[in-house]
């Protein structure tokens, strides 16, 4: 990096009131939810960490389409077609999508 660049690029105008807390929304991504098994033959269990509280799950298909939605940690996914699916997790502490395959 050239000299004086840290300098000019820290009091660029795009930085100001940039909210930094932003960043840790990844950390609750990898840690917030396990979900297994994937590819699911039949049933997909979503694990959450044991202060958080399932909202819903909602599932789409790769075009986006909402196939269907839910309140279980379990769910019976052998009506469903082999594909690419995506199950968007939302609970207390935040929310998530995992890409699901079947």
């Amino acid at each position: 990096m050239s000299e004086g660049s840290e300098e000019a690029y820290g009091a660029a105008d795009v930085w100001k009131g940039f909210n930094v807390a932003v960043l840790d929304i990844e950390q609750l991504q990898e840690d917030a939810e396990l979900v297994y098994p994937n590819p699911v033959e039949a049933i997909l269990h979503i694990q959450l960490q044991p202060n958080d509280v399932l909202s819903s799950v909602i599932l789409h298909n790769i075009l986006g389409k909402k196939i269907r939605e839910s309140t279980s940690n379990t769910r019976d996914r052998s009506i469903l077609s082999d594909g690419v699916y995506f199950a968007r997790i939302l609970s207390k502490i935040g929310h998530l999508t995992k890409k699901i395959i079947k």
